[in-house]
């Protein structure tokens, strides 16, 4: 009964902090169903424009937070906002500089997918063709790659649930089989 109330404490606490850090305006509402802020880190997308060799600004949708940054602050596979595009999503760990004012100590970015070939591709055509048949009999297996809150709203029948960002926790879900077909889909290429 102890370790139940315990469990039942921490997932409150979790539950707390998550709103909190989206009532501060840390965590963009598109951003939450994947990302939890820990009071250091703004999840939100770049302001068009604001990028500058040592500033840009990040939109939370409640809240525009100005971060400036300088060679001390690490950056994740680029070399200056300058090098981002208007309403990139990034993540931005910092320490306060003053209202809405704040410096990053690493700013990192959602890097886009890129497919090394067309052959990687399938069509909806090809999808509503493999749905014809179960799993089973069709060899594959369907991977919805969104957040848990999408898959709820809505998925393609047989689809299973891994979300992207948390694939290494999950992979026990994909099959054994190395010879199934796996399709997976989230909201684009991003």
């Amino acid at each position: 009964m102890k370790r139940m109330k315990k469990i039942a404490l921490l997932a409150a606490g979790a539950m707390l902090l998550a709103a909190q850090s989206q009532a501060s305006g840390l965590v963009k509402a598109n951003c939450a169903g994947c990302h939890k802020s820990d009071g250091r880190t703004i999840w939100g997308t770049i302001v068009p424009g604001s990028q500058t060799g040592s500033s840009l600004a990040v939109s939370t949708g409640s809240k525009v937070w100005k971060v400036v940054y300088d060679d001390n602050s690490e950056l994740d596979n680029f070399l200056s906002a300058r090098d981002l595009r208007d309403d990139k999503a990034v993540a931005v760990e910092f320490s306060r500089r003053g209202p809405g004012r704040v410096y990053a100590e690493e700013i990192s970015y959602k890097p886009g997918y890129h497919f090394h070939t067309l052959d990687n591709i399938v069509t909806m055509a090809e999808v509503s063709k493999v749905l014809e048949k179960s799993p089973e009999e069709g060899h594959y297996m369907i991977v919805d790659a969104r957040g848990i809150d999408n898959f709820i709203e809505g998925h393609l029948p047989n689809a299973v649930n891994i979300p992207y960002y948390r694939l290494l926790e999950f992979k026990d879900r994909l099959p054994k089989d190395k010879t199934t077909r796996v399709i997976a889909y989230c909201r684009g290429f991003t």
